[in-house]
């Protein structure tokens, strides 16, 4: 049962300032004009004015005797009528104080608790027991309800009945509409997964226990338990009416329970429960697995830019005579004669080059060019070949965007995952149809196709360069959301 502390259910402060007195607690002339067409009395004014102060504070009528003396005090000091206690008493139990609150009802434009006012209610704490989790926050919703629509606030006690009712029979509605939907293989891989075997475990307890930390070094753990969540039959699509928050609370309830807890609960929770359970954890599953998908193809990314970096180190003597052998062409280009002995000159110069050998040096270095490490990205994924295909396997990307170019790269690389012996593939397959290039970026280009334009639509691209940029490309779109695990988070 929640305390009024934890709600917005109005009440007094424990202590007044000076300043809290007068910013609430000053009648205003217009207060004081109803007060006296109301009564002629000075006490009877008094006491409907502290009547009324009490009401706009707290939006529901209470005893005189539980408003502070502070503020009974100061509205009699502003007014000037003084009173005795015993005054208050006998005004608390007359017939006139019921009169001033109806005064103050049509003053103020409020309705009085009733039939409305708990069809209101009941409304409100419908609704938010959907969306919300505790008592607390379904009474504060109905609190604003109801001053919205201008009702006097019931006691807190009745709040707290109406919540705690509604929030009960919200459950149940969850628990029998899941229930309904489960068919009899989903029930009887729950039921299997309660039973204990060789009378010391359950499966329930064994696939509650964490994978730990999804990791490069623990893939064949993390898909071990993806295998294992697959035996049950899971639909998730029961789940898609219910608010996440909702699934949220019956896995935290799922989770503190044992099999012999959960055994002891009435089928229609203990179902929900656990399909809710076994959803989340195969959402978390397939979400680390994405993780550790992006952080192998990562892991070759980094590697890739090492090795171009090596290589250039490497080549720096090559790249060294290729702008040398460029400063003697320009040289000699720029010699004032005429344009025969130009012509003479270079020709001399170039002589004893082999021209082809500095052409494919030249190509070579343009390749590489504008840290382009795209070259090196397959060589760094085959080490990590079967994993990355074994992953690819277990799991199913969708597009999240209407263009589904990605999917089918995906279907061509896992269909000529193992034609080691081809280097090029064709772009157009009976099974799949012919291939959407337009989203390869224009390093990968010249490096799948050979061409450097793309007016012309290859019939081949390289076999192993297609592989790792589908590769690149998914991490890039698990990362973006252009592309997601079906059935995770």
């Amino acid at each position: 049962m929640p305390s009024i502390n934890e709600t917005a259910y109005p009440r007094f402060k424990s202590s007044l300032s000076e300043n809290d007195l007068e910013n609430t607690y000053l009648p205003s002339n217009k207060e004081i004009i109803f007060a006296s067409e109301i009564t002629r009395k000075p006490k009877y004014k008094l006491f409907l004015l502290i009547l009324l102060k009490a009401y706009q504070r707290l939006g529901y009528f209470t005893s005189m005797n539980h408003i502070p003396n502070e503020i009974k005090s100061y509205i009699s000091n502003v007014m000037g009528i003084q009173y005795e206690e015993d005054q208050i008493e006998k005004y608390s139990k007359s017939r006139m104080k019921f009169n001033h609150m109806d005064s103050i009802r049509k003053f103020l434009d409020i309705k009085p608790y009733g039939k409305e006012s708990r069809k209101v209610i009941i409304q409100a704490a419908t609704e938010a027991a959907k969306i919300k989790d505790n008592d607390a926050d379904i009474i504060n919703i109905v609190i604003e309800e109801l001053i919205k629509q201008k009702y006097e606030l019931p006691a807190f006690s009745t709040l707290v009945r109406v919540s705690r009712r509604i929030r009960y029979t919200t459950y149940n509605s969850y628990y029998r509409n899941i229930y309904k939907s489960l068919n009899s293989n989903t029930i009887e891989s729950i039921d299997s997964l309660l039973s204990e075997k060789n009378d010391t475990y359950t499966s329930w307890n064994n696939i509650k226990q964490d994978v730990g930390k999804p990791s490069v070094k623990n893939i064949k753990v993390v898909i071990s338990y993806l295998n294992l969540l697959k035996t049950i039959e899971i639909d998730t699509n029961i789940l898609t009416k219910v608010p996440d928050i909702k699934i949220k609370h019956f896995v935290n309830e799922a989770k503190s329970l044992d099999s012999s807890k959960m055994k002891e609960l009435k089928a229609s929770k203990r179902y929900t429960l656990a399909i809710c359970f076994l959803k989340q954890r195969l959402a978390s599953t397939l979400d680390d697995i994405g993780e550790i998908l992006i952080k192998l193809i990562k892991n070759a990314q980094n590697k890739s830019r090492d090795k171009l970096a090596k290589y250039k180190l490497e080549q720096s003597k090559t790249t060294d005579n290729l702008i040398s052998t460029l400063k003697s062409f320009i040289i000699t280009y720029k010699i004032e004669e005429t344009d025969d002995k130009k012509i003479n000159a270079l020709m001399q110069l170039m002589e004893n080059k082999n021209l082809d050998d500095l052409l494919e040096k030249c190509e070579t270095h343009e390749k590489y060019s504008d840290n382009n490490y795209w070259p090196f990205l397959w060589n760094s994924l085959k080490g990590k070949r079967f994993v990355l295909f074994h992953i690819l396997n277990e799991i199913q990307l969708c597009s999240t965007t209407q263009n589904n170019s990605i999917e089918k790269a995906i279907k061509f690389i896992k269909k000529y995952k193992n034609a080691n012996r081809l280097d090029t593939i064709s772009t157009t397959d009976k099974e799949i149809g012919r291939l959407d290039l337009s989203w390869v970026k224009e390093p990968w280009w010249r490096i799948l196709t050979g061409y450097t334009n793309r007016n012309k639509y290859p019939e081949k691209i390289n076999r192993r360069h297609f592989e790792a940029c589908v590769m690149y490309q998914i991490m890039h779109d698990l990362k973006s959301g252009d592309l997601c695990i079906k059935n995770s988070d």
